[in-house]
């Protein structure tokens, strides 16, 4: 089409004066250039449909298509610290082993008493041969955009060849298990430099992740999948770790962090909340500490060895625009990379979760929060003092470093809660604990009145009004790529575009902060509207001018009030056995046609947030057969009832409350 064109273009410009030659031109350039932006809007659309569940080559995506040119990583660190490539290199290679030498803890001495807080695994594990069916399957599970490691293997070739090199690999994994024994040429890891945040000219704000090669991440993969199938079978790892396991996620220690707060408040104690972080806690573990830690969690034996030999003579060197730095042995820590690192730090920090006695605990990898309440504020201080000291005691004893200054206390009280005292904790540095001189010279942990935890602003009041203008903010973000986007591709595309984007910030952590007033969520709910009314096309918008509402069931999408019911159902699905139904008294005639379960009473409200108040008040605005429904389904069919009914089945009698083929799970 584009060769006819360019063909008609020369005719016409042959011949100016010829008018019919210029008409012929132009309705056949029209002609291609709907075809192109055809081809370019389905292109997208599939780009974006294929991407849906990956937030970060979203923004790539949109990036591009907005002209914004990301920079790479070579070229960002070139620019900022204008030195060539091979003594940036060796630079960062320099700083990385010296930041993380002055942090580690050259103390031998304990503090505690091992025997008081651990206790011993009565099983084994035992790591069987692989076959080549195994192999196989790891072998397609590689990702083929993955960066080349040290030895310059890709990923397409290893699938491309994997009918030949299949027996091979299953040679090396069998060697690898009963020799316990790992290959040096494989213990090669080389190390990217990417920025955290902060000055760019800054190796203090760079993290050091280890691209290691495909080979070694097959055999590490199945080794981590033996092992983590081992510690979750026998239940080893403690139940508030959260972090790096099937089924468990941020969002669902929000959830239990959040209950337990609201508990406290309802019953009006002071919460004292200590945001705990670990200096560069995955490049400081101490492997002899490591390995009596997977001694006593039962990987023993062949298996303990195999992981000794695995960490033995392993080199890391620094990649900056294809310069190495020289070869330098990595003798404490886990590769920040590699498959079967965070499995490892895991099993390090499995025994902290049993100190506490008087303090909840909750862990997401090295993001540790302490939580203690109390009627009496001076108790919380004392009793959050003592926890806090074994917590120091302990990471003094493993090898782990906290960072005083990064670490954050909270005071989480009612506005109608007042006390005369500020909340201190003291954080004893490790020569105070060992002389226990009093009193000591050691400083306080700054009291901060909000503290961003995984991703959630919480304040001290727990109304979470910050982390809503959070939400905000990052919408109005999406709102102005998306008006810039449409522009230049079709509705659908930018429907999907919001479901990928914008729907993914409102739903994270919904559960906690949805809980907050109405009033804050209808800042969300305008800024949702906005969105809605930018991507439909003008017909639709002009049609629904009266009421904006309407838009939510036209473009299938539900509403920020919406989404918080359906979160609190799915989450309490299991629970709705346990609600009692309200006794009713009077003649049968009466009786009200949906089930109406029991609400308790609530001092404040807080108590209006638990989900023994929350989950009975929603179920008692839904329909009798829906609520059936809920209970006889599974989680996915329950999401896609609930769903369906708040975009549409709301509207209808209480009779038509069933499946609709048209309508989208």
């Amino acid at each position: 089409m584009c060769n006819k064109k360019s063909k008609l273009l020369q005719i016409h410009l042959s011949d100016v004066t010829n008018k019919q030659n210029e008409i012929i031109y132009k309705r056949y350039r029209n002609r291609t250039n709907r075809f192109i932006n055809k081809a370019k809007n389905n292109f997208t659309k599939k780009e974006i449909y294929d991407n849906f569940k990956n937030p970060k080559k979203m923004w790539e995506i949109v990036n591009r298509l907005t002209g914004r040119i990301i920079k790479a990583v070579d070229d960002i660190l070139l620019k900022s610290f204008r030195i060539k490539a091979k003594n940036l290199a060796d630079k960062f290679s320099q700083d990385f082993e010296k930041n993380v030498s002055d942090i580690v803890i050259s103390c031998n001495e304990p503090l505690l008493d091992e025997n008081s807080y651990i206790n011993t695994a009565k099983v084994s594990l035992r790591i069987n041969k692989i076959n080549d069916i195994i192999v196989e399957k790891l072998i397609k599970k590689i990702n083929d955009k993955k960066s080349l490691g040290y030895d310059k293997i890709r990923a397409k070739d290893i699938k491309y060849i994997s009918f030949k090199i299949t027996p091979v690999i299953k040679h090396l994994i069998n060697q690898c298990i009963s020799t316990s024994t790992y290959p040096d040429q494989l213990k090669i890891g080389l190390v990217r430099p990417i920025h955290k945040k902060g000055c760019f000219t800054n190796t203090n704000h760079y993290r050091p992740i280890t691209i290691l090669s495909c080979v070694d991440k097959i055999i590490e993969k199945y080794f981590g999948q033996k092992i983590n199938e081992f510690l979750s079978n026998n239940g080893i790892i403690h139940e508030k770790q959260f972090g790096f396991q099937r089924k468990k996620s941020t969002t669902q220690l929000l959830s239990l962090f959040t209950e337990e707060v609201n508990n406290h408040l309802n019953n009006k104690r002071h919460v004292l909340a200590i945001m705990i972080d670990f200096s560069k806690a995955f490049d400081t573990l101490n492997h002899e500490t490591l390995y009596k830690k997977m001694q006593q969690n039962g990987i023993q034996g062949p298996t303990l060895d195999w992981f000794k030999n695995y960490h033995t003579n392993r080199y890391n060197t620094v990649s900056i625009a294809g310069e190495h730095s020289d070869l330098k042995q990595s003798l404490r820590g886990t590769a920040q990379g590699s498959v079967i690192g965070p499995t490892e730090y895991l099993i390090y920090v499995n025994d902290m979760c049993k100190l506490f006695q008087r303090a909840s605990v909750y862990q997401f990898a090295d993001d540790t929060c302490l939580i203690v309440g109390c009627h009496d504020l001076e108790v919380a201080q004392c009793t959050m003092q003592k926890e806090f000291d074994l917590l120091c005691k302990w990471a003094h004893d493993v090898g782990l470093s906290i960072n005083y200054e990064k670490t954050k206390l909270m005071h989480i009280h009612s506005s109608y809660l007042k006390s005369s005292i500020t909340p201190t904790i003291v954080a004893h540095e490790h020569n105070c604990m060992h002389l226990q001189q009093t009193p000591c010279d050691c400083k306080p942990l700054e009291i901060v009145k909000q503290h961003t935890y995984l991703g959630l602003v919480i304040d001290d009041k727990f109304n979470w009004g910050p982390h809503v203008d959070h939400v905000c903010n990052r919408l109005r973000a999406i709102l102005a790529k998306i008006k810039i986007l449409k522009q230049k591709i079709p509705y659908n595309t930018l429907r999907l575009l919001y479901l990928s984007m914008a729907d993914s910030i409102i739903n994270y952590g919904i559960t906690s902060y949805g809980y907050t007033y109405k009033t804050y969520l209808k800042r969300i709910y305008n800024i949702q509207t906005r969105l809605l009314k930018t991507i439909v096309p003008l017909k639709i918008k002009y049609e629904h001018r009266n009421n904006y509402e309407n838009l939510f069931q036209y473009c299938k999408v539900m509403s920020v009030y919406d989404k918080v019911k359906l979160a609190i159902v799915c989450d309490n699905q299991n629970k709705i056995q346990s609600l009692n139904l309200k006794k009713r008294y009077g003649s049968l005639r009466t009786l009200p046609k949906t089930p109406t379960f029991n609400i308790p009473n609530c001092n404040n409200e807080y108590g209006r947030r638990i989900w023994t108040y929350s989950l009975p008040h929603i179920l008692n605005s839904l329909p009798k057969t829906l609520i059936n429904n809920v209970r006889d389904a599974n989680p996915k069919q329950v999401r896609s009832l609930l769903k369906r009914y708040y975009i549409y089945d709301r509207y209808k009698k209480e009779g038509d409350v069933r499946a609709d083929n048209s309508h989208p799970e």
